[in-house]
């Protein structure tokens, strides 16, 4: 059984995590610290709630962090803090002005991290996108529902720099 760590299973983190919730699958996450709106969306779908961030971090094999952007530094050096020795699966918009400095930190001090990212096609459908030398891993862990099923980004550049592609393209064309 695979434990997953969630930060945050807000309106997204909760639509993965849900697509994460299998018998062969442990679902967590840390309440301390969260809004109370995220606290109703992890109680809907009766995520296990270990209280703390040290508590996610030592039990958890693998961590996904959603989280507002103004969040994803802290969490990523929160977990390093923590010595976390799993896999780090970062699905958070970075902003390109520190991109380069972000990945390098996670290179050095969670070097099992693997790129991912939430994305809504053309056609209306989600799916989460992953890359990185542990993605397939990670994909396993997903449930096969057809909505939520991830997949594999092949392409030499990032999730990241994909995901701002399609969006520098959908305003384009007004999307």
């Amino acid at each position: 059984m695979a434990v997953i760590g969630i930060v945050s299973p807000g309106s997204i983190g909760s639509q993965v995590a849900c697509s994460l919730m299998s018998e062969s699958n442990d679902v967590i996450w840390a309440s301390e610290g969260r809004s109370d709106k995220t606290k109703e969306f992890a109680s809907k779908l009766d995520i296990g709630d270990v209280g703390d961030m040290s508590t996610l971090v030592k039990e958890s094999d693998v961590i996904i962090s959603i989280c507002s952007h103004e969040s994803v530094e802290e969490v990523a050096e929160t977990v390093a803090n923590f010595q976390f020795k799993g896999i780090f699966v970062d699905a958070n918009w970075v902003s390109a002005h520190n991109e380069s400095a972000y990945d390098k930190f996670l290179d050095k001090n969670l070097p099992d991290w693997v790129q991912g990212g939430v994305h809504a096609d053309d056609d209306g459908s989600v799916f989460f996108l992953l890359k990185g030398r542990r993605a397939q891993e990670v994909f396993g862990l997903f449930n096969t529902h057809p909505a939520h099923t991830p997949k594999i980004l092949d392409s030499p550049k990032g999730v990241r720099a994909f995901k701002r592609e399609i969006d520098e393209r959908r305003n384009r064309e007004g999307l």
